[in-house]
C-alpha cells in the first residue's frame, strides 16, 4: 500500500513529536552527585510530582552495557537522594533517574569514584555566582575535567533572611535550572560550603533569623559528606579525603558571632563545638595526611580591625581566634596545611608570606583564593606574594589546583583561571610525606 505525500509529512511530524514527549524529562530539578569517596556516592534531585515510584540505574564505563538498579535511599522537602555504595575505586560511573518505568535520558548524570591510594589528581574551586548564573566559565570548569567542584560560598545572592525553608528550596532550584550550571553539576561530583548571601544575606551570622531554613534546605537538597553534628537545626561543618589528602569545610556563617562584638576569646566563627572538632581533625591528621586543604569562606589574610562602628566581614574582625587557631597550629607542629577561600572578587595566591598571624611568626600556611564565577570585581584583603587578578566586567573565573602524589612529597600546583582558562595567577608548593602510599580508611 502507497501513502500520498501529505500522509507521509504527517507521520513524520507524528514521530518526531512522539520522540520528542517520549525524550520530556521527568525530572524538575537536578540531578546532581556529591558526597563521593572510593566506594560510594549520593545523587539527589527533585522529581516532577504525582510519581509512584522512583530509581536510580547505574552502569560504569563510558558506555554500559549492564545497569544496577538503585532504589529510593531517602526523601525530604522535596528532593529525594539515592546513596550508591559497593562501588570500585578509581571507576567511572554514568546513571539515570527513572520515574515509573519511565527513564529521564535526557538528564544522564556521570561522576568517577576516587582513587583508594595514595595519587595524584586535581580539582577545580570558586565562589561568588549570580543566581541561576549561565556564565561559561561553568562550562570551562566541567571542560577542564576536575575530579569534583567544589563552590566555596555565594552559591546565590537571594540573601534570603526570613526563616522560610521554600525561599531556600526555589533559590536552589533557580541555580539548578541553569543549563550551563546543570551541564556541569551533572557531569562532575560537588563539594559546597556557604558563605553569606546563600545562607542568610549580606555579612550574615549566627544569630540570623533564617539560620534555621537555612540549614535545613542545605541537608534536603545538597548531596553532602556526613555532617559531624547530623541532622536537625545544626552547623554543616564536614570533612573527606582523597588519597593521602584531607579536606576540611568549615561552616564560619551559622555559629558566628556578630562582627560588631567586641573581638575577645568569646567572639567567633566557628562556635565553639565546631572549633573543637577543627583542633582534634588537625591532630588526628598529622602524621597521616600529609596535606590538608581547610575550606575558609571568608579571606583570612586581612588586617585586623579597630572599627567597632562598620568592622569588616573577614577575619581581621575575628583576629583572636585567628591568631588562636595559629598558635595551635605552631604549636602541635601540624605541617601541610593550604587554605581555599573565596568571597573576594578575584584571583590571588599567597605562599605564606603574609598569612602567619601566630605569636610566634613561624608559620607558613599557603592561601589560595578563588572568584569570582561572574560577580563584579571586588578587593579585600592582601597583600599576595603571587599578586591578584581582577576580572573584566562580565569575566567568570575560577581555581584549578593540581596534587601530585610522590611518594616522599606532594606537590600542589594553583592555577587561577578566566573563563577562557588563560592562566592568571600561579603558585607551586611541595609538602614532604612519608614514601609509603597507604589506602584511606
Amino acid at each position: 500500500m502507497t501513502y500520498p505525500m501529505k500522509n507521509y509529512r504527517n507521520l513524520i511530524v507524528f514521530i518526531i513529536a512522539s520522540s520528542a514527549l517520549a525524550q520530556a524529562s521527568v525530572i524538575e530539578v537536578g540531578p546532581w552527585t556529591g558526597a563521593v569517596t572510593s566506594k560510594s556516592a549520593i545523587v539527589k534531585c527533585v522529581p516532577k510530582k504525582d510519581f509512584q515510584k522512583i530509581d536510580l540505574l547505574l552502569g560504569e564505563g563510558e558506555n554500559p552495557n549492564k545497569w544496577q538498579k538503585f532504589p529510593l535511599s531517602q526523601s525530604s522537602g522535596q528532593s529525594v537522594s539515592f546513596h550508591l555504595t559497593g562501588l570500585k575505586p578509581n571507576s567511572s560511573y554514568q546513571y539515570v533517574i527513572e520515574v515509573d518505568g519511565k527513564p529521564d535520558r535526557e538528564k544522564i548524570g556521570k561522576f568517577q569514584t576516587f582513587p583508594e591510594n595514595g595519587t595524584s589528581f586535581h580539582f577545580a574551586f570558586a565562589s561568588c555566582a549570580n543566581t541561576g548564573s549561565a556564565s561559561p566559565v561553568f562550562s570551562a570548569i566541567k571542560n577542564s575535567k576536575p575530579l569534583f567542584y567544589m563552590n566555596v560560598g555565594d552559591f546565590h545572592y537571594e540573601d534570603i533572611n526570613v526563616n522560610d525553608p521554600q525561599l531556600f528550596r526555589d533559590a536552589y532550584h533557580r541555580v539548578l535550572s541553569s543549563t550551563t550550571q546543570g551541564e556541569l553539576y551533572r557531569h562532575v561530583p560537588f563539594v559546597y560550603m556557604w558563605d553569606d548571601h546563600d545562607f542568610a544575606g549580606n555579612n550574615s551570622d549566627g544569630k540570623s533569623k533564617a539560620r534555621s531554613a537555612a540549614r535545613q534546605v542545605y541537608r534536603e537538597m545538597t548531596p553532602h559528606y556526613p555532617l559531624v553534628e547530623g541532622g536537625g537545626d545544626a552547623a554543616i561543618y564536614q570533612s573527606f579525603e582523597v588519597g593521602r589528602v584531607k579536606f576540611l569545610l568549615t561552616d564560619l556563617r551559622s555559629e558566628r558571632s556578630p562582627a560588631a562584638q567586641k573581638d575577645d576569646t568569646s567572639k567567633t566563627m566557628f562556635g565553639e563545638k565546631q572549633k573543637a572538632w577543627f583542633k582534634r581533625e588537625l591532630l588526628a591528621a598529622k602524621g597521616k595526611y600529609p596535606l590538608i586543604f581547610w575550606v575558609s569562606s571568608v579571606p583570612w589574610i586581612t588586617k585586623e580591625s579597630k572599627d567597632a562602628m562598620s568592622p569588616p566581614d573577614y577575619w581581621g574582625s575575628y583576629a583572636t581566634e585567628r591568631r588562636e587557631l595559629c598558635d595551635f597550629i605552631a604549636e602541635n607542629q601540624i605541617t601541610g596545611i593550604c587554605l581555599l577561600s573565596g568571597d573576594t572578587h578575584l584571583l590571588a595566591a599567597d605562599d605564606g608570606t603574609n598569612s602567619d598571624f601566630s605569636t610566634t611568626g613561624k608559620l607558613k600556611i599557603p592561601v589560595l583564593q578563588a572568584g569570582p564565577l561572574d560577580r563584579p570585581m571586588s578587593q579585600k584583603g592582601g597583600p599576595y606574594s603571587q599578586g591578584v587578578y581582577l576580572p573584566r566586567s562580565g569575566e567568570g573565573c575560577y581555581g584549578h589546583v593540581n596534587v601530585e602524589d610522590m611518594g616522599s612529597a606532594i606537590r600542589v600546583t594553583f592555577s587561577g583561571r578566566n573563563q577562557s582558562d588563560e592562566e592568571k595567577v600561579t603558585l607551586s608548593f611541595t609538602v614532604p610525606a612519608t614514601s609509603n602510599k597507604p589506602s584511606n580508611p
